[in-house]
This record gives structure tokens, C-alpha cells and sequence, in this order.
């Protein structure tokens, strides 16, 4: 039986705290019935987007350079 999941997984083959969740969260889906199974995993695509929208906010500061500090002397006026 292939979990939603697993699908996830793939695509976002390279991030690892990702794929470490997933990864777990599908071992416990495959111990539960389908409606329980089908409520997992849209929560773990929901957590998971969240996770993505997070991680491009961060990267994206990341990528945006810094303004240039600004240095006050106390003898410069």
C-alpha cells in the first residue's frame, strides 16, 4: 500500500529533518485504519508545507544581503 506520504518524500528527497519526519509519521500511519491514515496524512502535508513556507522565509533572508552596519565613533560628531 503506498502512503501519500511516501510521495511527499520523493519530491522533497534532500531535506533531512523533513524526510525524518515523514518517514516515522508513515511507520505509524501503516498501524492505523485508512480514516485514521487519511487524516495523518493531511496533516503531514499541511505540517509539511508550513515547514516549507518557513524554510524559504528563511533562506530568502538568507540570500537578501545585510545593510552595511552602521559604526558610530563617540569623537565623530
Amino acid at each position: 500500500m503506498s502512503l501519500p506520504s511516501f510521495e511527499i518524500q520523493e519530491r522533497i528527497k534532500g531535506r533531512n529533518l523533513t524526510v525524518l519526519i515523514l518517514s516515522k509519521r508513515a511507520i505509524e500511519d501503516r498501524q492505523q485504519n485508512s480514516v485514521v491514515l487519511r487524516k495523518r496524512n493531511k496533516y503531514s502535508a499541511y505540517v509539511l508545507q508550513q515547514c516549507h513556507f518557513q524554510l524559504s522565509l528563511f533562506t530568502f533572508f538568507l540570500r537578501t544581503p545585510l545593510p552595511p552596519p552602521i559604526i558610530q565613533f563617540p569623537w565623530v560628531v
